[in-house]
């Protein structure tokens, strides 16, 4: 039996600040409803989508970095989900840097169904993208993971339901995330497939609460016993999708197409709520999880593409992180519901924030390279953070 009391109740103290939105009270899985390796038999294709390292295939400095973050947050979140029924696939550049390609391919390989391909690709419409099934089946086009499976899968995926969920190489997942979205698609949308509108046999979902792992102190200096060797965590609400977890799921007479498309601050915008009645069976509409609390970790460091709310050094608060300093007093607390439920230790966050600071002004320096390349951010902001930083004395 599992306890979430004192993680929900340090969830709780979120306040409402100008961009991190609010929560007004905790919530949480429901205990008895989490149960480790629970087989789940439902007929439906679940792909999680990762990019890593595309079109910056030589920052060597930068992919390194990204590699320990990815190790530290990402990989053991998606190890440790209570549903192994999901293909994991992560697209990387053919051409990157061989030291961080082998480590990669290291890190992934115990594990068959995470399929690392070499594709500068964006990754969307599973069911219909032959294009991708190409580039898995070529030569050199899968670099680890198991070919059947993702051949399997996509034969699946004409005739089953779809799930497809976006994760960035530098976040985790809640263990029971994967269940839990694949028993709400078994109960709200794959019943209605094949008896629904085609243009509305679609369902979305995201995070409701989201963890944000800072390297440096996000809150304002003031004297404290934490000495914030593992870094920072701190649990925001938005009034807009996070990425980590936004999830699309389509009947089989569902066109990918037919889903409304935009950016994951806006797509709230574009379709109504799902209504939160346990016996509607809507389609066409969009669930925030307000029963998994909190859904997601995000981590906010150097390797960061936009650098979103990254802070360049201890104190640089934001007016919205000023409103969550009681989460100061509840880093413990926080903590060890990471290392419950996400399987994120602290010890690797804390190598994390040491390798970050012992490589700051090299990583800075590649970021800075990479910015405005091929489906990565251009911001002038970003660019004059990050010559400050690769200027940086470490």
């Amino acid at each position: 039996m599992h306890n979430y009391s004192s993680f929900s109740a340090s969830m709780s103290s979120l306040r409402r600040g100008r961009r991190l939105g609010s929560l007004d009270q905790p919530y949480s899985i429901q205990p008895e409803k989490q149960k480790q390796n629970e087989d789940i038999d439902i007929e439906l294709v679940h792909i999680i989508y990762t990019r890593f390292m595309q079109n910056q295939p030589n920052l060597v400095d930068l992919g390194k970095a990204r590699l320990e973050v990815f190790r530290t947050f990402c990989l053991p979140s998606m190890v440790h989900q209570t549903s192994k029924n999901f293909l994991w696939i992560i697209h990387t550049d053919p051409d990157l840097h061989f030291e961080v390609k082998q480590e990669l391919i290291d890190l992934l390989s115990p594990y068959p169904n995470f399929l690392l391909v070499a594709s500068n690709r964006y990754p969307s419409g599973f069911r219909e993208n032959t294009g991708a099934m190409k580039e898995l089946l070529q030569e050199g086009g899968l670099l680890s993971g198991d070919i059947d499976s993702a051949q399997m899968g996509y034969e699946a995926a004409q005739r089953w339901p779809v799930l497809e969920t976006r994760l960035d190489a530098d976040d985790g997942l809640h263990n029971y995330f994967v269940e839990l979205i694949q028993k709400e698609e078994a109960l709200y949308l794959g019943s209605q497939c094949g008896i629904g509108h085609v243009e509305s046999s679609w369902r979305v979902w995201c995070a409701y609460t989201t963890i944000e792992w800072h390297w440096m102190n996000p809150f304002s200096l003031f004297d404290h016993d934490h000495d914030g060797a593992n870094g920072y965590v701190v649990g925001v609400v938005t009034p807009y999708c996070q990425t980590p977890g936004l999830t699309v799921g389509y009947c089989p007479e569902t066109s990918f197409s037919d889903i409304p498309a935009g950016s994951h601050h806006r797509i709230h915008q574009l379709m109504p709520e799902c209504p939160e009645d346990i016996k509607t069976s809507a389609t066409g509409c969009l669930k925030r999880l307000k029963k998994l609390s909190p859904a997601s970790i995000r981590s906010r460091t150097v390797t960061s593409h936009g650098m979103l709310n990254v802070r360049a050094e201890d104190g640089l608060v934001g007016e919205g992180y000023k409103l969550l300093e009681g989460q100061m007093e509840k880093q413990d607390d926080l903590w060890t519901g990471i290392e419950q439920y996400m399987h994120i230790m602290t010890r690797n966050a804390s190598e994390t924030k040491k390798y970050m600071k012992e490589h700051l002004a090299a990583i800075a320096a590649d970021n800075l390279k990479g910015q405005c390349t091929k489906g990565h951010s251009c911001k002038d902001s970003t660019k004059t953070v990050l010559k400050n930083l690769a200027a940086t004395k470490t």
